[in-house]
Parts: structure tokens; C-alpha cells; sequence
């Protein structure tokens, strides 16, 4: 069992620490902002070590200078006992036997058992940290700070706020006692380094002889160097530790609201950890400016030192990181976040710090302006990377995965808490009236909130959704379903899930818009599942996901959805066009009774209910709104898809099959590129070179994704461009013209040239479906432009008779329904 849980420990911390904590981002390291450090290559590949683990048991052996007394045989097993214990107790937090791709779902007998061992090693755990406590170790300083990320249990059956939930948590305690053991410890050795320096400077001159006391000459005694002093790993260790402990007591101290223990003042980088330089020692060989000697002083950890390695990067020429891009540029240019996510948890603190101490409010605008210049530099240089990694979440390598999903929700995080600080300020009127007024103008706070919520929420269904990727073969069977299983800081997530939740809960307040309502739930869903993921190993994320569930139900129980009816009988077009908006996964619903003039006398008069639907991109359920209701005819209007995965697909298939309706008409849209043989072809050629066996995983074989939709049992009709026509099970005869067909310049599926026009053959039909609008008709997009196809309102216009109803989708912002 330790084996099982030593291994989960190595997948989930040390994972994480070899992202979030190397030479490459540590300020008080001498190889910082190096883009592709070679020390760190090893360790970001597809094997890695207990690393942190053995530098600090390695760092304990040698520091009796620190302690100023080697530690006794007691204190040394005590030690070792207090770290074996709080790795098991951290390990067992992850269940052994949930089932795959059921959420929360455990076994009730194996929960109850699991749940008693984890109990049994958490309090061993605490006491054995309880009793070291007075032993000045590195093992028990790293101990309290690996039992801080350490869930306990609570009682499942009792409610409680999330802020109720983090109030009560114990872990801020241990992780606090870890910093004022490591702040202690480097003040002692910093005062070691100073002391010491002398001596070293004296090692390369001659040494003095002495004599005793008949005059003879003696060889000198050899100096004894610290080891501590002398290793170069131990002393980065011991600033390794350190910038853990600031980075760890930053993002507690902004999520629990508690003071720092590590101030601004004393996490500056000084000039007493950096290498005396001598320039009477320099030669300038390549016609390089000699540098000047180090000036005693303090480097400014929170001013702009994480925002100079993407600016010198970006000013020595290179191209700022995308994926797909290799391996190691993708991890380090993570490892290069980290830090910046801190600086905006710090700036937070900061503010907090600042109401606290009624500063001025010229103080506090001052830091506002550096937070939001922390927000600018991460949506110029990290964001598109990581909207990049959300989109391609199945492509990336597991290791990535679990590094962008853990940082990107932690750094949503952080600017949603700024919003509240910001929000708090500006009530209490804080700051400046001009800069409040401007805040208020812009709506600062709600698009803060609402775009980071959101952008959780994609975090959320891409690893849920992407949860059969490439995971188990670099993780622990316990960490593997999903990405964000392997966050070791559990209650970093819950924070940024629950947070993102009820932002999106109070959305459905301001909002009566249905479509946009539709949204929010099905994103709400998403957080809610995410949680009851987490909740496997987390009484607290457990107890967050029903609570944030109950309050989803509430809400939606008191909204109604109204249904807009139409009676068409005359030879005017209705044209409906039926889509998400702000890019939310949402639908809508529209009834509309329509008597058909162009039927077989036997069945004139017949009444035909139709449901639309489109651009639901990849969603696999419903909502009941349009589950629960019948129609004679459900029609699709393309994007079934929103990269063209064949799991996407699927999907589709599963939400159209909930679909009450015998006959169900499904088109392409421009997203659904895979039906489009030839675009498909040339996608693959021009991103040469790809792993054939992994494209066909992610995306299918050619013509595979139409076959899907071509098989009886789905019951659904996939309609190529042109005519067809259907007797439905009420008596009428339905003529449709369908056509996937869209004006763009783009490389995307089904795509025409808007100059050079489309032969839309439209004659004799009763309806139309295409995945675009005409020109003209609720084709407005955001900016302001019409981007409908003049092409198509001409077809539609001359068509004899005239259809009676036109269904498209495909501008997201146009929905709604028009008799023309």
C-alpha cells in the first residue's frame, strides 16, 4: 500500500513541482528566465523523480550550521516519520476504486473503508507533525507544507457555504507554520553565507605556516568548509523551498483572506544570494560589454521581474508560443506563468492588505494599476496558448495537460478574487472617484467575472470531455480520468469551479434571454460534474457540488421558457435562425404550425410541428425544453461540432436520439470540416507532420464521421446539398432543400468564395435549411457588419413558389425568427 501511495504522491506533488518549482522560475535562483534550461528537461519528461522530496532529505543531512546542533537520534525518526506519514495521508485523499466516467460514483462499502484509513493516517499524520514541532527540520518544514494541501474529513451530510467550508479549514494553520520554519531557515543561512565569505576569498592565497614551541615549522591545518555552503544544490534547494513557501503563502493568504507571513520586504531577491563579481577579473573575449559589479540592494520579486523573460523573448525575436509547438517549449513556456500567476494573487493580497490598513487612495489605485497590468501582460503573452491547449485538450501530451488545466484554473482564479477585492473597494468607495467612475463605466468587475467564469467552465469540459485522452499513460489509475485530478492543491480548484459556479448563477438573475439562460446551466453543469470529480477525494468539493447543484435546480425552477408560435399561410418566409450567443454552449427552441398548401389532396390541411435547432457543437444531452417536447419534424442547422472530433460527433448523435421526433434532418456546418472530404485532405497535408494513428483517433478516418450519421439505428437523416422529400408519419409530404454552404475565406469546412458566389438550386420546396443566412436576414454580427450570403436571399427570392419557412444557423449573434 506505501508503494501505491508513494506513486500517487509522485504523480500528483512532484508532478506539479516540477512545472511550478524548477531553476527556470525560481527569483532566487541564478539560472532564472532561461528559456529551455537543461536541468529541467529531465525532469518534464515522461519519467521523473521524487524530486523535491530527495532534495530536501538530502539538504537535512548537512545543516546542522543552520541548526547550530546535529539532530539527535529521536528527532532524527521523528522527522522522518512526520514526512513519510504526511505523504501517506496526502496520497490516500485519492479513492483506489471509483468507476470510470461516473463522477462521484464509489462503491458505498468501499467508501466507508476508505474513509476510515484515510481518517487513521490524517490524525497520525497531524499528531506526528504536532509532536516534531519544536525540531528545526527541513523534512518537517516540507512535511506541514505537503499536509496544508491535505483534505480532511468532514460530514458529508451537513450544508455549508463554500466561504463557511474554507473559514473552517485547518490548512492554513500548517502551511503557516511551514513558512516560519523556512523564512527562519534561510535568515540563518543567509547569515552563514555572509560570515562565511571571507574565508571562502581566502582558499586560493598561501597559506601562513605556524610553529610550536621549539621553533619547528608545522604545515597548516587544512580549513573544514560547511557542506552546506559548498554544495551548490543545497543552497538552491534551500531557495527552492523558499519561493515554495511565498508562492504557497501568497495564494492561501488571497483565498482564505489571512495575512502574509512572508512580507513584500522579506521575499526580495538580495544581492547577498547573488555572486560577488570582481571586474579587475573580467575580459571581454567577444567584444561584449563587461558587466558591472553587483551593487548591494534588493531586487523587486513583485515588481516586473516575471513579466521580463516573455519581453526579452518577444524582444530577442521570438515568436511567442502557440500550440502546437514542441514539447519543451510548451513546458517551459508554463513553467514561465507560474510565477505570473502568483504576482496577481500577490497584487490581491496587496489590496486586501491595503482596505486592512485604510491606505490611501492613492495607494491603492497604484496597485489596481499594476494588478490589471499583470491581467494585460498574461492576455498578450500566456491566454492565447492557453485557449490554444482548451481547443486541442485530446492532442496534448498527458503531462501538459495536467500542467494547463491546474495553472490556467488557478490563474482564473486569482482575477475573479481581484474582481471581488475590486468590487469591495469601489462600494466602500476606497479609491479615486475618476478611477471608480471609469471601473463602473466599463463594467470592470462583471466582465472580469463573467469572461473568467466562463473560461473555468471551458476548463472543465475539455478535461470531462477529453477524459479518454492519453492520462493513464503517465498517471496513477486514481489520477487518470480526468486532468484536473492530478492538482495536488485540491482546494485551489474547488475555489475556482465553486467561484466560477455561482458567478454564473447570479448571470441567471440579470438575463431573460432563454438561449443565453441555456447557456449558463449547461456551463453550470459542467462545474457541477468537475466538482464531483474532485469530490472523490474531497469531502469539501463533494458537499460544494450539491449545494452549487440545489442552487442550479432553484433557480431554474423559477425561470419559464415560452414558446413563440407562428401561422403560416400565406406565400411569406419565415425565416428562423436558431444558434448560441457569446459562445456559450446553449439552444433554443421554437414551435411553429404550419399548413401545407403543396400537398396531395388526401393530405392538405395537415399541421406539421417543427423543432429547430442549431450550432450545438458538440453537446451530448438536451436541455428538457426541448427534450420534452414532440415534434412532427427536428431539423439541425449544422455545426454539430465544434473542432470536428468524431467524439463530438457522437455526441451530437446521443443529443439528437433525446430528440421527440420520428423524422430528424441534420446538415454540416462550417466546424463539421471531417464531412468535407477535400478540406479534411488538406487540413492533414498542410499540419504535416501528425501521427496518422492519432488523427485517425481524434478525428476519424475519411467519410468516417458521415458514416455515423448514415447508420439506421442512429434514426437520424443526414442530407447532402439539394433536394429531397419525405411523407411523415402524420399524412403531409415535406419538400426540403438543404445545403452546408457558407461565404468565407477561411480553411474551414464547406466554404465557398463570397466573390465567385454558390449555385443554390432552390425550387419547389417547402422548406429550406441551410447552415448560413441570407443577406439581410438576421445577419448581423458583433461588428456590426452583415455577413449573410447575397447568393443565398437571391436564390430564396426567386425561388418558385416561394418556401414557407427557412431555417439557418451559423451567426451566433442573429438568432431569433423573421417573416419576410
Amino acid at each position: 500500500m506505501s508503494r501505491n501511495l508513494i506513486r500517487i504522491y509522485h504523480d500528483s506533488m512532484e508532478n506539479a513541482l516540477s512545472c511550478w518549482l524548477t531553476e527556470h522560475n525560481c527569483p532566487y535562483s541564478d539560472t532564472i528566465n532561461q528559456l529551455l534550461p537543461r536541468q529541467e528537461r529531465q525532469e518534464w519528461g515522461p519519467s521523473w523523480s521524487n524530486r523535491m522530496c530527495i532534495r530536501v532529505c538530502r539538504l537535512d543531512r548537512v545543516s546542522s550550521s543552520i541548526r547550530g546542533r546535529a539532530l539527535s537520534a529521536e528527532e532524527d525518526t521523528k522527522a522522518a516519520r512526520a514526512l513519510h506519514l504526511a505523504i501517506m495521508a496526502f496520497a490516500s485523499q485519492w479513492t483506489q476504486h471509483a468507476r470510470k466516467g461516473t463522477g462521484a460514483s464509489v462503491p458505498l462499502t468501499t467508501d466507508h473503508d476508505e474513509r476510515l484509513i484515510r481518517e487513521k493516517v490524517w490524525n497520525e499524520a497531524r499528531h506526528a507533525l504536532e509532536h516534531s514541532s519544536s525540531i528545526p527540520s527541513f523534512r518537517v518544514a516540507f512535511a506541514n507544507i505537503i499536509f496544508s494541501l491535505t483534505q480532511s474529513l468532514l460530514d458529508k451530510g451537513k450544508d455549508a457555504s463554500l466561504g463557511e467550508l474554507l473559514e473552517n479549514d485547518r490548512a492554513p494553520i500548517f502551511l503557516e507554520t511551514a513558512n516560519r520554519q523556512i523564512f527562519t531557515f534561510r535568515h540563518k543561512f543567509r547569515r552563514l553565507q555572509r560570515e562565511a565569505a571571507p574565508k571562502v576569498r581566502e582558499l586560493g592565497s598561501i597559506e601562513p605556516t605556524t610553529t610550536n614551541g621549539l621553533g619547528m615549522q608545522q604545515p597548516p591545518e587544512p580549513r573544514q568548509l560547511d557542506p552546506l555552503l559548498t554544495s551548490q544544490e543545497h543552497c538552491t534547494t534551500i531557495d527552492l523551498m523558499f519561493w515554495l513557501g511565498v508562492m504557497f503563502d501568497t495564494l492561501s493568504a488571497a483565498m482564505y483572506q489571512r495575512p502574509l507571513v512572508v512580507s513584500d520586504e522579506d521575499s526580495q531577491v538580495s544581492s547577498a544570494s547573488l555572486p560577488l563579481s570582481n571586474s579587475r577579473d573580467q575580459i571581454d573575449l567577444d567584444h561584449w560589454s563587461t558587466p558591472t559589479p553587483q551593487t548591494r540592494g534588493k531586487l523587486d520579486v513583485w515588481g516586473d521581474l516575471f513579466l521580463r523573460s516573455s519581453m526579452e523573448r518577444q524582444g530577442s525575436g521570438q515568436v511567442q508560443a502557440r500550440w502546437p509547438c514542441s514539447y519543451e517549449e510548451a513546458a517551459s513556456i508554463l513553467s514561465e506563468a507560474t510565477p505570473v500567476k502568483v504576482l496577481l494573487y500577490r497584487r490581491v493580497t496587496q489590496l486586501q492588505t491595503l482596505v486592512y490598513r485604510d491606505a490611501s487612495p492613492d495607494h491603492i489605485e497604484n496597485v489596481i494599476k499594476k494588478a490589471l497590468l499583470v491581467c494585460q501582460h498574461w492576455d498578450s503573452t500566456y491566454q492565447s496558448f492557453m485557449v490554444d491547449c482548451v481547443t486541442n485538450h485530446e492532442m496534448l501530451p498527458s503531462r501538459i495537460q495536467s500542467w494547463y488545466v491546474i495553472l490556467d484554473g488557478h490563474w482564473h482564479l486569482a482575477a475573479m478574487l481581484f474582481a471581488d477585492i475590486l468590487e469591495s473597494i469601489d462600494k466602500s468607495r476606497l479609491g479615486s472617484d475618476a478611477a471608480r467612475e471609469v471601473r463602473q463605466a466599463t463594467h470592470l468587475v462583471a466582465t472580469l467575472r463573467t469572461n473568467n467564469a466562463l473560461a473555468v467552465a471551458g476548463l472543465a469540459r475539455a478535461s470531462i470531455q477529453g477524459h479518454d485522452s492519453f492520462m493513464d499513460r503517465h498517471f496513477h489509475d486514481s489520477l487518470s480520468e480526468v486532468a484536473f485530478l492530478v492538482e495536488p492543491w485540491t482546494a485551489v480548484l474547488i475555489h475556482s469551479f465553486a467561484k466560477a459556479g455561482y458567478i454564473l448563477l447570479e448571470s441567471l438573475d440579470i438575463t431573460t434571454d432563454h438561449v443565453y439562460i441555456e447557456g449558463l446551466r449547461q456551463n453550470c453543469d459542467f462545474l457541477i460534474r468537475a466538482l464531483q470529480y474532485l469530490g472523490r477525494k474531497s469531502d469539501m468539493a463533494f458537499v460544494v457540488a450539491r449545494n452549487l447543484s440545489k442552487s442550479l435546480e432553484s433557480k431554474l425552477t423559477g425561470l419559464s421558457f415560452s414558446s413563440h408560435g407562428a401561422q403560416v399561410s400565406s406565400p411569406e418566409t419565415l425565416h428562423i435562425s436558431l444558434f448560441p450567443t457569446r459562445g456559450l454552449y446553449i439552444f433554443t427552441k421554437h414551435e411553429f404550425t404550419i399548413e401545407f398548401a403543396r400537398v396531395p389532396e388526401t393530405a392538405a390541411n395537415i399541421k406539421t410541428r417543427f423543432l429547430v435547432v442549431s450550432d450545438t457543437h458538440g453537446a451530448d444531452s438536451p436541455p428538457s425544453f426541448v427534450s420534452g417536447q414532440y415534434a412532427d419534424v427536428a431539423i439541425h442547422c449544422g455545426d454539430l461540432t465544434t473542432e470536428s472530433k468524431i467524439d463530438e460527433y457522437k455526441a451530437s448523435i446521443s443529443f439528437l436520439q433525446a430528440v421527440n421526433a420520428p423524422l430528424k434532418l441534420v446538415i454540416a456546418g462550417n466546424h463539421d470540416f471531417t464531412m468535407d472530404i477535400p478540406t479534411f485532405q488538406r487540413k492533414v497535408a498542410e499540419a504535416q507532420p501528425l501521427d496518422p494513428q492519432m488523427v485517425r483517433k481524434v478525428y476519424g478516418d475519411y467519410e468516417e464521421a458521415l458514416g455515423l450519421f448514415n447508420k439506421k439505428e442512429t434514426g437520424i437523416t443526414f442530407l447532402d446539398e439539394g433536394i429531397h422529400s419525405f411523407r411523415l408519419q402524420n399524412g403531409a409530404i415535406l419538400s426540403v432543400y438543404a445545403s452546408p454552404y457558407t461565404p468565407s475565406l477561411g480553411d474551414w469546412g464547406f466554404q465557398h468564395h463570397p466573390d465567385r458566389g454558390h449555385d443554390f438550386r432552390i425550387d419547389n420546396v417547402d422548406v429550406v435549411i441551410t447552415h448560413g443566412p441570407p443577406k439581410g436576414i438576421m445577419d448581423y454580427t458583433l461588428s456590426g457588419e452583415r455577413a449573410g450570403c447575397p447568393h443565398l436571399f437571391k436564390a430564396i427570392a426567386r425561388a418558385q413558389p416561394r418556401p414557407l419557412m427557412h431555417c439557418f444557423g451559423h451567426i451566433h449573434e442573429g438568432w431569433g425568427a423573421k417573416l419576410v
